[in-house]
């Protein structure tokens, strides 16, 4: 139980970080060992207006069965379905269909395919 405590304070310190991140702002860019194409199952990508972002966010997030805590700030998400070496596994990907400011499209792609790839949600080396 105590384990368990600490991952969802650790999950929650991350996740507010996240959300103050301002939306004007690049998507941080991923270590370089996480680019490529390490990933072995399925990705599926949607493009979407920056203002339905968050919402099918927040629904593919409630499709996971692992209590995913972190919400979108209006960028991108992804969530993946399985291990990264697993072919039968999906990654999806949210991104926007244009850029917003200083947010491009392929930017939030390049950094949320390197969650498929393995990059964890903090963003550690």
């Amino acid at each position: 139980m105590k384990t368990l405590l600490i991952l969802l304070m650790t999950t929650s310190i991350a996740n507010a970080a996240l959300l103050d991140a301002p939306f004007g702002e690049p998507p941080l860019m991923p270590p370089l060992k996480y680019i490529g194409n390490i990933f072995k199952g399925t990705i599926q990508i949607r493009s979407l207006p920056k203002h339905l972002i968050n919402s099918a966010c927040d629904y593919l997030f409630s499709q996971a069965d692992n209590g995913h805590l972190f919400r979108s700030i209006g960028r991108g998400c992804m969530l993946r379905t399985s291990w990264v070496t697993d072919p039968k596994a999906i990654c999806y990907i949210i991104l926007p269909d244009k850029q917003y400011g200083k947010i491009k499209p392929i930017d939030v792609y390049i950094h949320e395919k390197a969650h498929c790839n393995g990059w964890n949600a903090f963003h550690d080396n």
